[in-house]
């Protein structure tokens, strides 16, 4: 299991982060990583929903595309009621994008939320001075 500290992932070794990131970058880098597992898991013919579904999720739930990281678990209960079976997949594969375009490695335990997932890669991705 990999243990996260605010300088380094801890998986088999020691990874030395190359920077720090903002909360608006891991919100951004967070989005990109659920439209890129949607499309990977449901298939490109699932790109045509995609450009609908922040403005439904807003329209639904109040959840705005910037809100992402603090409403994760509202986003992800909408994928799961719209795409059905493939939620697990589509979620393990939103965290392994995301940690892949942070270059932390990723020990995945299927016990574990979305959530904890990415609050612990924003507390080791955010510097205490930002």
């Amino acid at each position: 299991m990999s243990v996260l500290t605010k300088s380094h992932c801890v998986d088999e070794g020691s990874v030395a982060l190359s920077k720090r990131y903002t909360t608006t970058e891991i919100n951004d880098l967070l989005v990109e990583s659920v439209r890129e597992a949607v499309s990977e898991v449901l298939g490109e013919k699932i790109n045509w929903i995609m450009p609908a579904f922040w403005p439904e999720l807003e329209a639904s739930l109040g959840v705005r595309r910037n809100e992402t990281l603090d409403r994760l678990d509202e986003v992800l209960s909408s994928l799961k009621e719209q795409f059905g079976e493939d939620g697990e997949r589509t979620r393990r594969t939103i965290i392994e994008k995301l940690y892949a375009k942070v270059g932390v490695p990723l020990s995945y335990v299927r016990a574990r939320s979305l959530t904890d997932y990415v609050k612990e890669l924003e507390e080791t991705l955010v510097s205490s001075t930002m």
